[in-house]
Formats: C-alpha cells, structure tokens, sequence
C-alpha cells in the first residue's frame, strides 16, 4: 500500500513520467475498493454552496483510516 501511494504522488509531482500502471485515469476508472475512496471536495460544501472548514476534518479522518489499515 505505502508503495502504491509513493507511485502515486511521483505522478501527481512528475506527470509525464507516469507510468500506464498509476495512470490517474486508470485510477479513477477502477473506481473506490478497499483502497480507493474518492472525495468531492475538501471543504468546499456542495450542499450548503459555501466553504465549510469541518469537511476537511473528514478528508483527513479518511486518509488517517486508510494509513491505519492494512
């Protein structure tokens, strides 16, 4: 996992070296498993259309999660 997530932000910080295998399109077109959970935002409120800091706790709380799983 800890290796899946280095690949991963090698290609975010090098986009034109990202391999097929961490393509972030293909990422996204496997869709949330066990290790994937997409979020919509940060702490921007879809809901309430305005900026909503506690959100943010959220996103963290799931990356958090994630670290702590197997």
């Amino acid at each position: 996992m800890i290796l899946a997530i280095k690949k991963y932000v090698e290609s975010i910080k090098n986009p034109e070296k990202e391999s097929e295998d961490t393509s972030i399109m293909k990422i996204i077109q496997g869709g949330e498993n066990y290790n994937i959970e997409f979020k919509s935002t940060y702490r921007w409120d879809l809901f309430q259309n305005r900026r909503n800091d506690e959100l943010k706790y959220q996103v963290v709380k799931t990356i958090a999660a994630f670290l702590n799983s197997e």
